[in-house]
């Protein structure tokens, strides 16, 4: 039997196929075009802007044909009038597997009782197919049986393809094959031996003494396609052709019927190396291979020996950083010192890429060089042959500099590396998340940049090609991003920009712009807050991106500001990658990725308030300091807040050179202090860096390399610059108070809101003062969010006023919840003394529930913000057992332990209204009284200091007492009690004000700030003090603010309970605010743009 949509034989007259359309149900046959393929146009002009069915599949032997007579399991050819279409662009019939039919069954073509029948023990079967959708089933592609069951015949169906019915499978698990590959697949059966190719890989051989049903005798007279009347499950993807002969075929049969195939379907090389052991399934490799065979161990041998130098009287300052800056990020690992054996195919001694029988090549450096783990590392070679050191008379400081061998080993393991990933990305594993192969794909990017120019054209050509395949799957993939690591899937956004400036071919650029733009905007064409979706609020197509309009990278739709380091460290390096140092212009195609990296440092500066005092022997004893940073209760991964974030600092010195008032990273380190070196540093730090690498390049690295593997490859962080003359540029601004972050910038006063379309504001800073001091905090509003374990509802992640310094903070561990491994923020253990601003109650089991863990996507929390009002304010609404858990109500982020503490109507609603001297919180909480509570309490987080008994490291304020937390009792100020009964409970007193007080030991005695009722309130100290077990010297005692009445005891859930309290920089009775703003701003020439913060345009968002 022979189907197929290409004529196979010049004798055969008959038709292709017979195609029913959509819009009368009429039915016609198909023939074949002049070309030999089918007659498109024909089949056009009969379809129309309908839909086409294959109802037949002629048997070009004359045999009997395919046929399926039930219009709902019919497959497609024609789609709304567009013929259906391979990558390549031939013709295909496009089947349906059951989840993507609507019928619920597959969609087939089946031929029974065929009037020639074959032996099980002796046939060919082969089909070009490929699978376009993966529903993680058992597909059904195609096969041979006697009753339409595949466990009783010959079939192919993915890795359990059976060669002798099920008791003979064709055993291809770990094999490699490839159901996405539009390929040829053959299997073949003799009885004593069988086989399965895909493509030009023979992937499994079995014989009858390993395998004995291999020989049960069997006739079959079916042939089916797509699944049959009784196999429904079927398979979603392309068929073009489908054979069946009576005979297992000579050795040659399969590379020959290969050939052919590939040939005039494009479904594979037709030229390759056949004894390689690197993937050799597409014309680009074979290219790719060819160059490689080229290669001699002299063409990659260094000259080892020489000496790294430079002459700084040539060197202007500006000159000199940028040489400070790439040589302090320079490395020599054994990725550019191996023995230069492990650079060729095979030397013939043993060593070689393939030499041993297996792929090894140097692209991991070893241990000490971070990452989790290093690999993928052919920009380091790369890195080494671009770095120009100029000396006098036209010498070069680094000996390396365009060494052709040291561009070979580069682009050799970039070569290597890119094969071996394209083939794990074929195979569907984890080579496809964008957080796994987008880190390679920097790697290569920069390899090719910066060495490329040692490749003749056409291996330049085939590299590029090879490159076009990955991003043709980062602008398609349901897992590219994938939004897990989203850290990690930022190397490919400034991958992309690399190869964007690397490579002269307009689709590729296309495709790099199209990429990134899907990625962070959600569409290809996408523009930030116009055509902008986020990652993924309703779960439908396209999935959105992972840039927040706040500006953030999400974390599986979390903010994370440690890992967000990392996500801005290529978010600059993609900038830096596109902008002309000479000029520092950015092409007009790339301005978004501008906005992109500012929205992002603006959020994150915005959120650093600094402590003006430190007291330890480790930050030089007790002294005035700028010491800062901030909650971080949004975290989803970690806990961290500013001004921490993963990767290298070099990212901040463009951000500081590219935006005026985002400087303070660029320019300073810790506190105020420069990190732009002084020249002769600079010069000392040069000369150490190259005195090591000289070093390190005296001698080659002996040794074998790993077998190639791929999981998590960390490439190397190899630094980038700003624009020429940023050193000059930054310096002159130190000390300048227009530098510092917004916090510290004297009479810099602004009411600012982070978000917008299509998220709405998230996120607000508000700084002032109350006429002699000044105070502000930044506040989470998220109303969306995804799946990690980060806090919202609507909470102060951080109160500071510049006297206390911080005084209420936001922080936990790691997100989750196992002690072993630091994390607690999901914990229902501990909270009790959460330090987290938050409400939160008990049950009448003790099951806890709470604001902070209420999450998702689809929540019908609300956030508003009216920030343009006389007294400027959020409010975000909080909706227990939200409809979007309905079905699934024990679900972790429905803010209850169980999912049942709360099965009635409860509203908490949390609003934050900014004062002249400080904030007013509200508190409400509504419900219809079903549920039963024997706990309900507000809680504010106090600050400690920074000192932190758990968590090893310098503890910036380890010789200062903890904040005191103290109550008013009618005539005098009292510490709060601990517990005085022995109950484990700290006591409940009665008041009207409490006092939070911070000593820096500078003499001017301590310093408070203070939390006003309105009324008699019952406040008391949580059971213990928190210190975050993770990244931070933080530490938090928590007060606690009864709702409920008379804690302890069962009573109904209050249908309507609000508590109110100020938190200000005033004594509540003295004279405080009367809910009347008034905001006093001191503008100055040049860089205060406070006005367009304190009225914002669009004042109320929902």
């Amino acid at each position: 039997a022979a189907y197929s949509l290409r004529k196979l034989s010049s004798t055969y007259t008959g038709p292709a196929i017979r195609v029913r359309r959509s819009s009368d149900d009429a039915e016609q046959d198909i023939g074949f075009g002049a070309d030999d393929f089918l007659d498109t146009a024909a089949l056009t002009a009969f379809v129309g802007s309908g839909d086409g069915y294959v109802t037949t599949w002629y048997d070009q032997t004359g045999g009997e044909a395919m046929t399926n007579t039930d219009v709902t399991r019919q497959p497609k050819i024609v789609d709304q009038g567009q013929i259906i279409t391979t990558d390549t662009g031939k013709p295909a019939i496009y089947f349906l597997d059951k989840f993507d039919s609507p019928s619920g069954t597959s969609t087939y073509l089946s031929s029974a009782d065929r009037a020639t029948t074959l032996e099980i023990t002796n046939y060919f079967f082969s089909m070009v197919v490929k699978r376009d959708v993966d529903h993680d089933m058992e597909n059904t592609f195609g096969g041979i049986d006697t009753r339409g069951r595949a466990h009783e015949g010959a079939w192919y169906r993915g890795i359990q393809s059976y060669i002798n019915t099920s008791s003979a499978r064709a055993g291809l698990s770990g094999k490699g094959l490839v159901e996405s590959l539009f390929r040829p697949i053959m299997m073949r059966n003799r009885g004593d031996r069988a086989e399965f190719w895909q493509g030009n890989t023979l992937l499994n051989t079995l014989d009858s003494a390993g395998e004995p049903d291999l020989d049960s005798p069997k006739t079959l007279d079916q042939v089916h396609v797509g699944g049959s009347s009784s196999e429904d499950n079927g398979f979603t993807g392309y068929v073009t052709e489908l054979i069946v002969f009576p005979w297992y075929g000579d050795d040659s049969w399969p590379i020959n019927y290969y050939v052919d195939a590939a040939g005039a379907w494009e479904a594979g090389t037709t030229d390759w190396n056949e004894d390689a052991i690197l993937p050799q399934l597409f014309d680009y490799q074979v290219v790719l291979y060819d160059w490689l065979e080229t290669l001699t161990v002299e063409d990659v041998t260094l000259k080892l020996g020489q000496t790294f130098t430079f002459d700084e009287t040539l060197l202007s300052d500006d000159d000199l950083a940028d040489l400070w800056v790439m040589a302090e990020n320079l490395t020599t690992s054994r990725v550019v010192r191996g023995e230069p054996e492990w650079y060729v195919l095979d030397a013939g001694n043993g060593k070689g890429i393939e030499a041993t029988g297996e792929v090894r090549v140097w692209h991991e450096p070893g241990s000490g060089y971070g990452g989790n783990p290093a690999r993928s590392w052919a920009n380091e070679p790369a890195q080494l042959y671009a770095l120009d050191i100029p000396l006098s008379g036209g010498g070069r400081g680094n000996p390396y500099y365009k060494d052709p061998a040291m561009g070979r080993r580069a682009m050799v393991v970039a070569i290597v590396d890119m094969m071996m990933y394209h083939q794990e990305l074929l195979s569907g594993n984890f080579a496809t998340w964008g957080d796994m192969f987008g880190k390679a794909f920097l790697s290569w990017a920069e390899a090719y940049r910066w060495a490329g120019e040692v490749l003749p054209q056409n291996v330049r050509d085939a590299f590029e090609e090879g490159m076009g395949y990955f991003l043709d799957h980062a602008v398609t993939s349901d897992v590219a991003p994938r939004a897990v690591n989203t850290n990690m899937d930022m190397f490919f956004i400034h991958g992309a920009a690399e190869f964007y400036m690397a490579t002269s071919n307009q689709t590729l650029k296309d495709k790099c712009l199209q990429a990134v733009k899907r990625w962070l905007f959600g569409y290809t064409d996408g523009e930030l807050e116009v055509k902008h979706k986020v990652f993924p609020l309703d779960g439908t197509t396209p999935r959105g991106g992972v840039f927040s309009p706040s500006g953030y990278i999400m974390e599986g739709d979390q903010p994370d500001f440690f890992y967000g380091g990392e996500s801005l460290y290529h978010l600059t390096g993609a900038l830096a990658a596109v902008m002309d140092r000479d000029t520092g212009t950015v092409p007009t195609e790339w301005e978004f990725i501008k906005e992109v990296v500012r929205r992002f440092e603006e959020w994150r500066l915005y959120q650093y308030w600094y402590e003006p005092g430190v007291a330890s022997a480790g930050t030089g004893g007790i002294r005035p300091a700028y010491r800062y940073h901030g909650g971080a209760g949004f975290a989803g991964r970690t806990g961290n807040g500013a001004p921490s974030g993963q990767a290298s600092g070099a990212k901040y010195k463009v951000i500081a050179d590219f935006f005026l008032d985002l400087r303070y990273d660029g320019i300073y380190s810790v506190e105020h202090n420069s990190s732009l070196k002084d020249r002769q540093t600079m010069i000392d730090d040069i000369v150490d860096a190259l005195a090591e690498r000289t070093t390190e390049m005296q001698s080659v690295y002996e040794g074998t390399p790993n077998t190639w593997a791929g999981w998590s490859p960390w490439t190397k962080e190899t630094e980038y610059l700003p624009a020429k003359g940023w050193y000059s540029r930054l310096k002159a601004l130190e000390g300048d108070p227009s530098t510092f972050p917004p916090s510290a910038r004297p009479g810099y006063y602004y009411n600012k809101p982070f978000g917008g379309p299509p998220t709405g504001y998230e996120y607000w800073a508000y700084k002032n003062t109350d006429g002699t001091t000044e105070w502000g905090f930044f506040m989470e509003a998220q109303a969306h969010q995804g799946g990690y374990n980060g806090w919202y509802g609507g909470k102060i992640e951080t109160f500071w006023t510049e006297k206390t310094g911080v005084i209420l903070i936001n922080r936990h561990g790691k997100a989750g919840c196992d002690a072993a491994d630091k994390e607690d923020s999901s914990c229902w253990d501990n909270l009790e003394y959460k330090a987290a601003h938050h409400v939160w109650g008990r049950d009448e089991n003790g099951k806890g529930f709470t604001t902070l863990l209420l999450r998702g996507h689809d929540l019908q929390r609300t956030s508003v913000f009216d920030l343009g009002a006389t007294t400027p304010s959020v409010t975000v609404t909080n909706i227990f057992n939200d409809p979007s858990y309905t079905e699934n109500p024990t679900s972790s982020k429905t803010g209850e332990e169980t999912g049942y503490e709360l099965e009635g109507q409860v509203t908490i609603a949390n609003k934050i209204e900014a004062l002249s001297n400080g904030v007013r919180v509200t508190h409400t909480v509504t419900s219809d009284g079903t549920d039963m509570i024997t706990e309900l309490w507000a809680s504010i987080p106090v600050f400690l200091r920074l000192y932190n008994p758990l968590v090893a490291g310098t503890k910036p304020q380890e010789d200062l007492d903890d904040t005191t937390i103290e109550y008013w009792d009618g005539t005098s100020w009292q510490l709060m009690p601990e517990d005085l009964n022995g109950d484990g409970f700290p006591e409940l007193v009665t008041t009207t004000k409490l006092r939070l007080g911070r000593d820096f030991l500078l003499g001017d005695g301590p310093q408070y700030v203070y939390v006003g009722f309105d009324a008699p309130q019952k406040v008391r100290l949580s059971t213990q003090k928190y210190y975050d077990p993770y990244q931070t010297q933080t530490g938090v005692r928590t007060v606690h603010f009864d709702m409920h009445g008379n804690p302890g005891t069962v009573i109904p859930m209050p249908t309507n309970k609000s508590l109110q309290y100020t938190i200000t920089t005033t004594e509540p009775d003295s004279g405080g605010d009367t809910g009347v703003r008034t905001q006093t701003l001191n503008l100055e020439e040049g860089w205060n743009t406070v006005s367009f913060n304190v009225v914002p345009t669009n004042p109320s968002v929902e």
